[in-house]
């Protein structure tokens, strides 16, 4: 169009005479033509020259203002890129997070102004090649995320860009970014040319998530190889995992409990009644939502892998919407529980005993005197009377009541451990040995008695007459609880406890003993009889046929003794006791029994000092009948007054233990200081362990027990005197 309307501006112009002569030239018309219509020509021209211009103006007038519009469409884009970026300006200056703009061809990038103080960088402007960004990078990460970035670029830069690593801070530390990137320019083959994205800083993150882990892996650890057993099953009560420990103690392994069928259910040591019931998982999961809030606990009585009953104290928490379950195995502790209330029985059984015997001991002194006066007396009256007498019968039974009465109380001592002994070293099998002729007439001849010595049971110290009241005692209760034929079983023994033993054991002592048992097939004692059968005047036997002191007896002697016994008895398998008294380091001495016959005094003087004054007149009343001659003494005081004003010698004196003013052994001392008397005699009924304890009387003294009868008396005096 412009270039049309610059020739017709050409071939119009009036002025342009050189242009009409140079048409001319060459055709002759045309000049005719000109020549003939000039005026019309001009006239023409100018009407041409005028459209042109009119045409020219308009023209120039449209491409001015298409000119003007596109400026103004550039100066608004303008504005509006401007304004885009003022705003992604001001968002990546005011973004948490560093900003990164990569171009692909030129292998440079930039970061905002927010990235370089995330790191502790000073702000640049400059580009950073790639070449220098991956010098940041950690060493162990720098492979894995160029690769991450190339393989992004040669994928077509589809999708996001995005992986973790560790870049050095300005201070040179560490610091791990997350960076995600998208391609925001391709080529027109649909390659990425510009890619922005993101540095998210994530060291905390990462340290959080670290210490998560090392978090779970303790937990692993410690779940694994806790000393307690543990389990963890989901909600449902299938197992998930479980412990070293969970083995060893229940012997279930995983894969057993991945097969055993409702395996909680057949945990209780006590099965339930219906099949599948699962009574048990539902008490867990119970208490392991009240364990949220408290802690809960429940105990079971469960079934090991090897069928062993073991008591647990289960606890179950949730986790995670799984149930950790912890085992502890409470079996030794509830054991021991029980060994403890059943010695804490026997202590109170034994403190028991210890007041009863405090009782009987205090009643059995009194009345031991009393006994010495009837049956003295009686004695008296008897020889008194005539053989035909008809009061002799009368006198008999009194006596008879009387010495029964005595043999009673000497139990009552025993088991008080107040009886007055005169204990020495003996070999225990020739002391039993002497004793078995009169243990074999006293069972009959329908029970066999079986002697085991021991090769070398040792010696002990004790008085000879409580192992004889200890075997027949027990020899006697042996033969009443067998019917018809059986066996007693007489054993020795040398044995030693330790500590550990004895602090499981009531009554028992550390250290070496001599053991004396005696057995029986007889008819046992059940758990609540041998609970009793120490105690006083308890007895299984009929009304009439037993005293319940033979027991009580024996246990007084033994305990009296630094001992201790034990009883082992089931109904209808016999019972067996095994007296433990301490093994004596002195050499033992022959058994005290050689009895002269001839009791008959030949006028010895005896001193008898007796501060009960019927037992003083009834005593000097028997010696003077036997024939002694008799210098009584109320108390240690009189004793003393006679002695100095004796004219003669004292061949023996008699005394008692316990007096006022002071005891036997100290008269006996205070007189021999004065008088050559090397014969003494001491009586006692109550002397409250003094022998053991007080020290009172010297190992080998002699003495009689109360009550005591005239022929027993005579007896004593006369071997002591001869």
């Amino acid at each position: 169009m412009c270039a049309l309307i610059t020739s017709l501006l050409a071939c119009t112009h009036p002025g342009d005479s050189k242009s009409v002569e140079l048409s001319g030239n060459a055709n002759e018309p045309a000049a005719g033509w000109f020549s003939a219509d000039r005026g019309q020509s001009l006239l023409v021209r100018n009407i041409l020259s005028g459209a042109t211009f009119l045409i020219l103006a308009a023209v120039i007038w449209h491409y001015r203002k298409k000119l003007n519009d596109k400026r103004n469409e550039q100066k608004y884009l303008r504005q509006q890129l401007e304004s885009q970026n003022d705003l992604f300006r001001l968002l990546t200056e005011n973004t948490t997070e560093g900003i990164w703009d990569f171009n692909v061809r030129q292998g440079v990038g930039i970061f905002s102004r927010r990235w370089y103080p995330m790191f502790g960088y000073e702000p640049k402007e400059k580009a950073v090649s790639l070449s220098d960004w991956m010098k940041l990078i950690h060493p162990d990460d720098r492979p894995l995320s160029q690769k991450a970035f190339s393989d992004f670029i040669e994928s077509g830069g589809q999708g996001q860009y995005e992986y973790e690593m560790r870049i050095k801070r300005a201070d040179g530390a560490w610091c791990w970014i997350l960076s995600r990137g998208r391609t925001i320019t391709r080529d027109s083959d649909g390659k990425p040319l510009r890619i922005i994205g993101l540095h998210l800083d994530i060291q905390k993150a990462k340290e959080t998530q670290e210490k998560i882990q090392r978090s779970e892996e303790n937990f692993i650890k410690l779940f694994k190889y806790s000393p307690v057993p543990m389990a963890i099953f989901s909600e449902d009560g299938a197992a998930v995992d479980i412990n070293i420990r969970f083995t060893s103690v229940l012997g279930y392994t995983f894969d057993d409990l991945q097969h055993i069928e409702n395996w909680w259910a057949r945990l209780k040591a006590q099965p339930t009644v219906q099949k599948n019931d699962m009574g048990t998982w539902q008490e867990v999961l119970k208490m392991a939502g009240a364990s949220k809030s408290s802690m809960s606990r429940l105990e079971f009585q469960l079934n090991c892998k090897n069928g062993e009953n073991r008591t647990m104290m289960v606890e179950g928490t949730d986790i995670d919407g799984n149930i950790l379950v912890s085992f502890y195995d409470m079996t030794d502790y509830r054991e021991a529980e029980k060994e403890r209330e059943k010695l804490r029985e026997q202590l109170l059984q034994a403190q028991k005993l210890e007041a009863v015997g405090l009782l009987a001991g205090g009643i059995a002194h009194d009345f031991n005197n009393m006994l010495g006066a009837i049956m003295g007396y009686s004695e008296l009256i008897l020889t008194e009377l005539e053989p035909d007498s008809p009061h002799r019968t009368s006198i008999e039974t009194i006596l008879d009541a009387a010495m029964r009465s005595a043999d009673l109380t000497r139990g009552l001592l025993a088991f008080a451990r107040k009886q007055t002994v005169a204990p020495v070293p003996l070999d225990v099998n020739q002391t039993v040995e002497s004793v078995l002729n009169i243990l074999g007439r006293l069972i009959g001849e329908n029970i066999s008695l079986n002697w085991h010595p021991g090769r070398n049971p040792g010696t002990i110290k004790i008085d000879p007459s409580q192992v004889d009241q200890i075997l027949t005692n027990l020899c006697v209760n042996a033969r009443d609880a067998i019917a018809g034929v059986g066996s007693i079983t007489i054993e020795t023994d040398t044995v030693t406890f330790d500590q550990d033993f004895c602090d499981n054991h009531a009554d028992f002592k550390p250290g070496h003993f001599v053991l004396l048992a005696v057995s029986d097939n007889g008819s046992g004692m059940s758990d609540e009889t041998i609970a009793h059968i120490f105690e006083p005047f308890f007895t299984t036997k009929k009304q009439g046929q037993g005293t319940g002191m033979g027991l009580a007896t024996v246990y007084g002697i033994t305990k009296q003794n630094n001992g201790f016994i034990n009883v082992y008895s089931e109904p209808g398998m016999g019972t067996t006791f095994r007296i433990y008294l301490p093994v004596c380091d002195e050499a033992a001495v022959p058994k005290f029994g050689t009895v002269n016959n001839d009791s008959e005094g030949k006028g010895e003087t005896i001193l008898l000092v007796e501060d009960d004054t019927i037992l003083l007149e009834m005593t000097t009343t028997m010696l003077n009948r036997l024939g002694y001659k008799v210098i009584p003494a109320n108390t240690p005081g009189e004793a003393l007054h006679a002695v100095q004003n004796l004219l003669s010698n004292i061949d023996l004196i008699i005394t008692d233990v316990v007096m006022p003013e002071m005891n036997g052994k100290e008269l006996a001392a205070r007189i021999q200081s004065t008088l050559p008397v090397d014969k003494l005699l001491y009586m006692s009924g109550y002397t409250a362990n003094i022998i053991e304890q007080q020290c009172l009387l010297d190992a080998g003294t002699q003495f009689i027990e109360k009550p005591f009868s005239e022929k027993e008396l005579a007896v004593k005096v006369r071997n002591l005197l001869d």
